[in-house]
């Protein structure tokens, strides 16, 4: 057991160079130019790093609000004389990498045959609109900070209840609200959770820990800056809507900017509750938590309207592809997995490469796809690549609930 533990750790940390190779790095103090196009935040996170309390009444206080972990490595920086840019780097590639090893534990818990996790690891890290965007663009690893947090906080939800998890996932919590406000968001979830397994304590210490936190990082933020409008973040959309300059093709483009990251385990879901169709879509309060969290992801930046998410849509998309992921891992278990044939297996190593042919991120790339093209590969490659997943499965004549495998892991 340890020993393909090992092998499947090496497996992903050969995938994860692999990716690391023909990746594009962008330097912030040699391409400044780049980085306010795709990366402006970048700016406002150096200033925090470099703790430049002077120019913190320029910065918007939930940028603010984020200064522990930002403040944290830049006296990382100092103490080790290292630029800051290096070391954000080497955060970046670490978290992703314990990302994808909790992603593996998690399909560890639904009992899953190896090649669907060697398969949901690739199409997970090659995924041309995730984790190549942070390798870019090293500065916005908060975001990647966040969803390790949240993942982690899923997999001891899905595990047996015991006091010491409780403890964990609340710090879990905390360590995501440092990282971003977005955590709020998940407080329907815990109190959810919390009412399908009577643990009333842990969901009111929770909501009272975010609350107190959050309270505190708003303190500070506004001891030094009067620049935000919290409130817009959650009722923007509603704004835009009633305002004259109302365009639904707007709108329309800030939902697909949301949807198109975690298109690929949407359609996976999807798919598999349509083989599953005599019956019901959640067997358990998990599955209904995880699909609650995965679209509390999606609607924060949706209900920031196109004003306030601007042209951070596709990059705030990709916080939910990992719960989808997961949510689409638990469909999955419930059908039967058949021997895919290597004509198939050839086929889905094409279609997982294009997938990633994003030509802002990849290095020396001879391919310039404007964002609609590239877009539309994307989406028409998720569909290819999903019905020729789905077609190895059949329906199972007694399907297990989620909670039924996740109490096997002891």
């Amino acid at each position: 057991m340890k020993n393909k533990s090992l092998n499947f750790t090496l497996y992903i940390l050969l995938v994860f160079l692999t990716l690391l190779s023909i990746n594009k790095f962008v330097s912030l103090k040699h391409s400044p130019d780049t980085y306010h196009h795709f990366a402006r935040d970048s700016f406002k996170y150096l200033k925090i790093i470099n703790y430049q309390t002077d120019s913190f009444s320029m910065i918007e206080q939930h940028y603010l609000e984020r200064a522990v972990p930002l403040s944290i490595l830049g006296w990382l920086s100092r103490t080790i004389d290292i630029d800051s840019q290096k070391v954000v780097y080497f955060v970046t590639i670490f978290t992703i990498f314990l990302l994808m090893i909790i992603l593996k534990k998690i399909m560890d818990l639904f009992n899953l045959h190896i090649h669907i996790q060697y398969f949901f690891i690739l199409v997970t890290l090659w995924n041309g609109y995730a984790f190549r965007y942070y390798l870019a663009f090293p500065y916005m690893f908060l975001d990647l900070l966040f969803m390790l947090s949240l993942t982690t906080y899923i997999f001891y939800e899905l595990r047996p209840h015991k006091l010491n998890y409780e403890i964990v996932k609340m710090l879990l919590l905390i360590f995501a609200l440092l990282s971003k406000q977005t955590t709020l968001f998940i407080i329907p979830v815990i109190i959810f959770f919390a009412w399908s397994n009577r643990r009333y304590i842990f969901a009111l210490s929770s909501i009272a820990l975010l609350l107190l936190t959050y309270f505190g990082l708003h303190t500070f933020a506004s001891s030094y800056s009067s620049l935000g409008q919290h409130q817009m973040h959650a009722i923007g959309l509603f704004t835009y809507l009633l305002s004259d300059g109302m365009q639904v093709l707007v709108l329309l483009k800030l939902i697909l900017g949301v949807i198109i990251p975690s298109i690929f385990p949407i359609l996976i879901f999807f798919g598999s509750t349509l083989l599953c169709r005599d019956r019901k879509t959640f067997n358990s309060h998990q599955e209904y938590g995880l699909f609650l969290i995965a679209l509390g992801m999606m609607l924060q930046p949706i209900l920031a309207g196109p004003e306030y998410t601007q042209g951070a849509a596709t990059r705030l998309g990709v916080l939910a592809l990992i719960p989808w992921t997961i949510l689409s891992l638990a469909a999955i278990s419930k059908l039967s997995f058949r021997k895919v044939p290597r004509y198939k297996v050839f086929l889905a190593i094409i279609l997982l490469q294009v997938l990633s042919l994003h030509s802002v991120f990849l290095r020396g790339s001879i391919l310039q796809f404007k964002y609609p093209t590239f877009a539309i590969i994307f989406i028409s490659t998720s569909i290819l690549l999903s019905y020729g997943f789905l077609s190895n499965f059949s329906k199972v004549t007694n399907s297990q609930s989620l909670s039924k495998l996740t109490q096997k892991d002891g």
